[in-house]
């Protein structure tokens, strides 16, 4: 026979609030050379960008939320912003069972997650930092994916120089070479 009884006990309730987005691309280059000597000359470039840390087949940086990969063979840069905060509350759940014979664990389960959805949706502290994590998100994203582009077309336009000039030693002796880094031009005489 089965009778009621009352089950309570503290459990801190943990909810996390995540604000994630990532993105992947490939950094394309003028075929000059063969795709691995143009990655080579691409990652000597960003070598000697000061923030930017060499690990392994990578170069590496970290900017606050922000974290960018770059593979110097695959040639893909991997853009990443990643927050969270964990917000916890101690709880007392209340919990009647029915049959003492039973584990009481999947009982305890739902009202733990039953709590978590509570403070989830009525605590005002998760709903204001949701909204400013968010907003701060979409503040940073722009200037953040301009300043990783402009870096990332310039070290392409600094490789094909590179690449160019190259390709002109193998095909003859170079009589001159004319520079405007400004407009990204570049003349090469060729003796052949």
């Amino acid at each position: 026979m089965s009778h009621t009884y009352e089950i309570r006990q503290k459990e801190t309730i943990r909810h996390t609030v995540k604000v994630n987005e990532e993105w992947k691309s490939l950094v394309e280059t003028i075929p000059i050379l063969p795709q691995v000597e143009m990655a080579r000359l691409l990652a000597e470039e960003l070598e000697k960008e000061n923030d930017w840390s060499k690990s392994g087949k990578s170069f590496v940086k970290k900017d606050g939320n922000w974290s960018m990969e770059y593979d110097k063979e695959s040639m893909l840069l991997s853009i990443e912003y990643d927050h969270e905060k964990v917000f916890e509350k101690e709880e007392e759940i209340h919990i009647k069972g029915y049959n003492s014979g039973y584990s009481d664990a999947p009982l305890i389960q739902a009202a733990v997650e039953e709590a978590r959805r509570k403070m989830e949706g009525d605590s005002s502290e998760v709903k204001e930092y949701t909204e400013k994590a968010n907003r701060k998100f979409k503040e940073e994203m722009e200037p953040m994916l301009n300043d990783i582009d402009e870096l990332f077309q310039d070290l392409v336009q600094k490789t094909q120089i590179k690449a160019l000039k190259s390709k002109a030693k193998n095909i003859g002796e170079i009589e001159s070479i004319t520079e405007d880094e400004k407009n990204g031009e570049i003349k090469i005489i060729v003796n052949i």
